[in-house]
């Protein structure tokens, strides 16, 4: 008798369960007929919102073409051009389909979501940010001669996260951007030109007079110091054998015929030769020998 009355109750709620489901069923369903045109006309939208950016970013990318030429500037703005472009559409979508609740929850969970990667990815976002800032400001461009972080090179490429230098000796650098950010940058290209340093002893029994008069002649022919700048020579110290001389001259760097190396070497092989003519030695500081050891064998 008590298993007739358990199947009854367990058929009975097996009907009681398939007919709530059916009903659930058929409302979904009704649902889902009635949100046919909606969900057409989302589709729609973002397909129209999708070729939207597509045309945005190209429109964008030959709009920088005409005034910049860094690669990464000409991706990044037709990038986020077409990604605001995008998340519109989304929104508008989501606002035709009755899902205003929808669009909140997903800004919630995207910020909640971007703090957590910021604090997991702290690093790779402040590279980031820092290359976006030097795609912007741009204190230096692709092909530039740089001097940060003691790397002295010329600039391959410029990326969000990094910067690619070629440095004189040969090698390939990668620095991250917060390096650069944040460390002191001379970029040799601003201003088109750089001073070459020379220093040079001078006997005490010599006339100084003469002999700034005829370095400042010698340095002033070269063909390849602008005319521009000034040639300054000027005695700097009273040295223990000499008094010491420093020559200043510029050049146009780094578009210049020569490079650096070369115009300093053909500076000093001028100031060389003039001295020479002039029969004036350069002092030399006499090597103090210690005895006390021994006379070297040669000697004896």
């Amino acid at each position: 008798m008590n298993l007739d009355i358990s199947s009854d109750k367990v058929i009975e709620n097996f009907s009681l369960y398939c007919t709530l489901l059916s009903q659930k069923l058929n409302i979904w369903v009704k649902s889902f007929v009635i949100s046919i045109p909606n969900i057409i006309a989302a589709l729609f939208i973002i397909t129209l919102f999708i070729i939207l950016s597509n045309i945005a970013g190209k429109i964008s990318y030959k709009f920088l073409n005409r005034f910049t030429q860094s690669h990464a500037l000409k991706k990044l703005l037709p990038m986020l051009l077409s990604g605001i472009v995008i998340c519109i559409g989304v929104v508008v979508c989501l606002e035709v389909l009755n899902l205003e609740k929808a669009v909140f929850s997903l800004l919630a969970g995207a910020g909640i979501v971007g703090i957590v990667l910021g604090f997991a990815f702290q690093d790779l976002a402040v590279n980031f940010i820092a290359g976006v800032y030097l795609i912007f400001m741009q204190p230096f461009k692709e092909g530039d001669i740089i001097k940060t972080t003691d790397y002295f090179g010329r600039v391959e490429k410029l990326n969000f996260r990094n910067t690619i230098m070629h440095t004189f000796d040969g090698q390939t650098v990668i620095l991250p951007n917060r390096n650069i950010f944040e460390k002191p940058l001379i970029n040799y290209n601003k201003t088109g030109k750089r001073r070459i340093e020379i220093k040079i002893p001078i006997s005490y029994n010599q006339n100084l007079e003469e002999i700034t008069n005829f370095l400042y002649d010698e340095i002033s022919k070269l063909d390849y110091v602008l005319k521009t700048e000034e040639v300054d020579v000027s005695a700097y110290e009273f040295g223990t054998y000499s008094i010491n001389f420093s020559i200043f001259f510029w050049i146009n760097y780094p578009n210049s015929e020569k490079t650096f190396a070369k115009a300093k070497h053909i500076a000093m092989h001028a100031i060389k030769s003039r001295l020479d003519r002039e029969k004036i030695n350069i002092p030399l500081i006499p090597a103090q020998l210690d005895y006390s050891i021994g006379m070297p064998p040669s000697y004896k």
